[in-house]
């Protein structure tokens, strides 16, 4: 923590070593995994950790095929002390770190990481700003990309294809205000 600072905000170092230690904890059990959020955009000062991951999923034959997340995924999320959310079926699970730190991993389906780890490492204002930048063509609709006057689904697996759709040049994480 940040000496002279409310206890709810740490500094970036000490969240840098709990981000390695998910991370690194989390790698295996997932297609892709990246910090996001006030650590991603390099700032000095934050009240948690961003992840976002893409868990690896099997298909299961329940009446019909579908998927389902690694039981490892789900079993190293249930190790902490799960304050909000379900890692077996939910998009969203916050977690606290031994240190104390909180953790917010935001699970993502292949068809949206990217949306979701732009929306996630903000800031805020940035974030509510990419709704605004995808109309009038497009919608946010349930964490996915949408066409409009359609349900086609659009595909935004990385940062630099939202971008693309949103037709603006892409914006390094630290230089988003």
């Amino acid at each position: 923590m940040i000496e002279g600072v409310a206890s709810s905000v740490y500094g970036r170092q000490d969240v840098a070593v709990v981000a390695a230690d998910i991370v690194c904890l989390l790698d295996h059990t997932c297609d892709e995994i990246r910090v996001a959020g006030a650590l991603r955009r390099k700032r000095s000062a934050m009240t948690a950790l961003a992840i976002v991951c893409l868990p690896k999923t099997h298909a299961i034959n329940d009446g019909g095929w579908t998927l389902q997340r690694s039981r490892e995924f789900v079993d190293k999320l249930k190790e902490y002390n799960i304050v909000v959310g379900n890692p077996d079926d939910g998009r969203y699970v916050k977690i606290v770190h031994i240190s104390g730190i909180p953790i917010n991993v935001y699970i993502t389906t292949k068809d949206n990481f990217g949306l979701i780890l732009a929306l996630r490492t903000g800031p805020l204002t940035w974030s509510k700003e990419i709704p605004n930048l995808l109309r009038p063509r497009y919608r946010i609709e349930n964490g996915h990309v949408y066409e409009n006057g359609s349900n086609d689904l659009i595909t935004v697996r990385h940062e630099h294809e939202l971008f693309k759709i949103m037709e603006k040049p892409f914006v390094h994480p630290e230089c988003r205000i």
